[in-house]
């Protein structure tokens, strides 16, 4: 009987050891956010948010297990145009008065080989929520010290695209293609517990 419950014992610590939830925060000054779509069916019109966050939880650091909620503010878009974000920012567009997020949130994740991941989630832009497949590449993980501490900091590229018309964002407006393609390099690290 003392076997099983040492059994029993050591395989409730192995349990709670591996379900442990890490949680990574974002590196903002090491990250970027873009996105592009081709102007007039001839050249690729590119842009950016400044502003945006993102948390993640995995088990251990396993990011097959990745849960991803990220946000960004609508209104610190930039395409080196102030009249064009102004335009992009108005009624015609965004509406980022009424609508000043974007959110995506995880539900699954799929392994796609070594370092790749497919993860679908709710996408809300405009105040419509779509389901959305990113392909995210875990580049590397480092060690880095900082205050004597030891810190884990990991490299991703995110990639994606959405249709403005699924989020009723100028369905009508044929100047810009309907399909947004949309990429991120990020820094994360993971906080201390």
């Amino acid at each position: 009987m003392n076997i099983l419950m040492m059994l029993f014992t050591a395989a409730m610590i192995c349990w709670s050891g591996n379900g442990d939830k890490n949680t990574w925060k974002l590196d903002g000054s090491h990250s970027s956010m873009r996105f592009s779509v081709k102007h007039m069916g001839i050249a690729n019109f590119n842009g950016s948010f400044e502003r945006f966050d993102l948390t993640m939880k995995t088990v251990g650091e396993d990011f097959s297990s990745m849960e991803v909620e990220f946000s960004a503010d609508v209104a610190s878009i930039n395409t080196a145009n102030k009249m064009r974000d102004e335009h992009l920012l108005s009624e015609d567009f965004f509406d980022a008065t009424k609508y000043p997020k974007l959110t995506f949130k995880s539900k699954s994740v799929k392994k796609k080989g070594k370092n790749t991941f497919l993860v679908s989630g709710d996408f809300t832009m405009h105040g419509i929520t779509k389901t959305v497949e990113l392909t995210v590449i875990h580049n590397a993980t480092v060690k880095i010290k900082e205050e004597a501490k030891e810190i884990l900091l990991a490299g991703l590229k995110v990639s994606g695209s959405v249709k403005r018309s699924d989020f009723g964002i100028s369905p009508d407006f044929t100047d810009l293609a309907n399909e947004v393609y949309l990429d991120a390099d990020l820094e994360i690290f993971m906080e201390p517990k």
